[in-house]
């Protein structure tokens, strides 16, 4: 993960001697880069959201009724695949370091065992007084296990997330692009079939990666 958004910029501008990067705007082109791969990010959480995953404990919370808002610690914030309590003050009653916390809908609370929690607008709550029953006996700190998000890039020079190998995925439809603003469709239409191309492939990848790793019997990881 060396390249930057200028990179990027470039090297679809060559993909066409009648490429004019004086016509397409850069702060264009870092929108489209960022739309690009923050969509990759989102599909890739849902395939395999261990691919990209990330560890992060959050801030410590000082009441129980609190909840850790996602939004801003840690941010960016795709898919959740677990979350564990890792700091408590006092001796809540069943908790214990590093308990696995049950994500539950609250539609339907009773078909998991305590701790249990749930999601709102990116924010985690303790379900009824799972996670604590007071200020003095409570989980203070959680460990949320998830796929990130990239953030929007704002400057040419920033380097983006996505894997060196996998960089064609952002350059090609940034080429297509350029090509769709010049009215060229035959080269636009070219171009993303060679992107769906390498889309197949990195999807396949990334499956694949999940096959691996054990999982329910007759459960398959998604995009197989």
């Amino acid at each position: 993960m060396s390249t930057t958004a200028q990179q990027c910029f470039d090297r679809a501008v060559i993909r066409s001697s009648l490429n004019n990067e004086d016509l397409f705007p850069i702060d264009d082109a870092l929108a489209y880069l960022s739309s690009y791969e923050q969509q990759l990010y989102a599909i890739v959480g849902q395939a395999n959201p261990d691919y990209f995953g990330v560890e992060v404990e959050t801030a410590a919370r000082t009441a129980y009724l609190d909840y850790w808002d996602l939004n801003s610690d840690p941010g960016n914030v795709g898919i959740i695949t677990a979350i564990k309590c890792t700091t408590l003050v006092g001796t809540p009653p069943g908790l214990l370091l590093n308990r696995d916390c049950n994500i539950v809908n609250l539609r339907y609370p009773d078909f998991a065992l305590a701790p249990r929690v749930y999601l709102r607008d990116n924010k985690v709550y303790g379900y009824l007084t799972d996670l604590g029953s007071a200020d003095t006996d409570m989980v203070t700190k959680v460990t949320i296990y998830y796929s990130p998000i990239p953030t929007q890039l704002a400057t040419a020079s920033q380097t983006v997330t996505i894997p060196d190998t996998w960089i064609s995925l952002l350059i090609t439809p940034l080429a297509a692009i350029m090509a769709l603003a010049d009215q060229r469709p035959d080269d636009y239409k070219i171009l993303m079939e060679e992107y769906n191309r390498e889309y197949q492939s990195f999807l396949g990848f990334v499956v694949a990666h999940a096959a691996s790793t054990y999982q329910p019997m007759g459960i398959a990881p998604q995009g197989v």
